[in-house]
């Protein structure tokens, strides 16, 4: 995942930007901590990466970009730059004295009011500004610093290292608390489609993939073992003809995808279950480098392939209502079991924000999820309640 490096220092004098500038852009002599984390991150996320050849790694955790103002009014237009372009800054410095202009007290409240995500270390060589009064006076505390001039290259080089991590490590829990919502949102779609007919379900499930890849068009193919070919069942944004070129030209490929692949610039979702196999083929999809991003992919591929293919196998003589409705009640438990999947993952986000205002989110996503699960329990007992009668 690319992390967030960008950082703005603001100081009238020049010197001093200069000088914590060049502290920052240092990136011959690697923090220790830094290679431990990197190293850590690169275990979980089963890569292991050779070392460049001039010995240092080119995504180094010390490689900054650094952006300097001399007042108050030029680095509030550079936050709001930053925020425009979508390229927010992780970690502002600021000096409490600034003349002319607004000071860094004020400076920094209104940093704040654009940007309620960046880390801000205030700087000051005098003691006209209380601590406690700058930490009332600058919302959301928790991610403010206050710190005495003159300061140590290591003390400076420590805290954007900490500041910028901690940045990174939210903004990826925000990332993964939208993935989640799509997800639920996903599986609700999927279980009112399941009930309204092969085509909308089709669509509803391609809808929804497209929507979490972020994919710009893409279709449904299922196979078909009787004509031994593929059938294309729904299309978005692409014709039906274009469609059924890439199929033709790639049908071996597709039958023997497993995992989620690129063929001919498509990104593949296989959708294979016994007896049955279908593929959903996604063009410019967003992909994240994270590895709950693809977990949350496959998971939502692994429940779009039991509803298609509990709906493929389904008798058209009605004489097999039995056999349907356990059709359906098996679609719906894979539902189920992907539910609580989601509901685990959400308490453990709910857990390690604590008392943290954003812990209301991971809880919205579990009363949803719970509501869904009692909704199919609710659908179950009319079901079995029509059988006995």
């Amino acid at each position: 995942m690319l992390l967030n490096k960008r950082i703005l220092i603001a100081d009238d004098e020049r010197d001093l930007r200069e000088h914590l500038a060049k502290l920052l852009l240092r990136t011959t002599r690697k923090n220790e901590i830094s290679l431990f984390v990197q190293k850590i991150r690169e275990r979980l996320s089963g890569k292991i990466n050779s070392p460049s050849p001039s010995g240092e790694d080119e995504n180094s955790e010390d490689s900054y970009e650094v952006y300097t103002a001399g007042n108050g009014e030029e680095a509030l237009k550079m936050t709001q730059e930053s925020i425009a372009a979508g390229k927010p800054f992780a970690l502002a410095f600021i000096d409490i004295r600034m003349p002319p202009g607004p000071d860094g007290l004020e400076t920094a409240k209104k940093i704040r009011e654009i940007d309620q995500d960046v880390e801000i270390i205030v700087m000051t060589a005098y003691a006209d500004h209380d601590q406690k009064a700058i930490s009332e006076a600058i919302p959301r505390p928790e991610k403010l610093l206050y710190i005495k001039k003159p300061f140590h290259a290591d003390e400076i080089s420590q805290a954007a290292f900490c500041l910028t991590s901690k940045w990174n490590a939210e903004a990826t829990e925000r990332k993964r608390k939208s993935w989640l919502e799509s997800i639920i949102k996903s599986m609700s779609r999927l279980k009112t489609a399941a009930s309204s007919g092969e085509k909308n379900v089709y669509l509803s499930m391609l809808k929804a993939i497209q929507a979490f890849t972020e994919s710009k068009n893409a279709f449904m193919a299922v196979w078909n073992d009787n004509l031994t070919r593929w059938e294309i069942k729904q299309c978005i944004e692409i014709s039906n003809e274009e469609a059924e070129k890439f199929v033709q030209e790639n049908s071996r490929s597709l039958l023997e995808c497993r995992a989620t692949q690129n063929i001919g610039n498509k990104y593949i979702l296989p959708l294979r279950r016994e007896n049955f196999f279908a593929a959903a083929i996604l063009s410019d999809i967003v992909a994240q480098n994270d590895p709950e991003w693809y977990n949350l992919l496959i998971l939502l591929g692994m429940t779009a392939g039991e509803v298609l293919s509990g709906i493929h196998s389904q008798p058209e003589n009605k004489t097999h209502d039995r056999n349907e409705g356990k059709t359906v009640a098996s679609a719906a438990e894979s539902v189920r079991i992907q539910l609580n999947k989601i509901i685990a993952c959400a308490n453990t986000i709910r857990g390690a924000l604590g008392e943290k205002s954003e812990s209301a989110l991971a809880e919205d996503i579990i009363r949803s999820a719970e509501s869904m699960i009692k909704s199919l329990d609710v659908q179950q007992l009319k079901e079995d309640d029509s059988e006995i009668r």
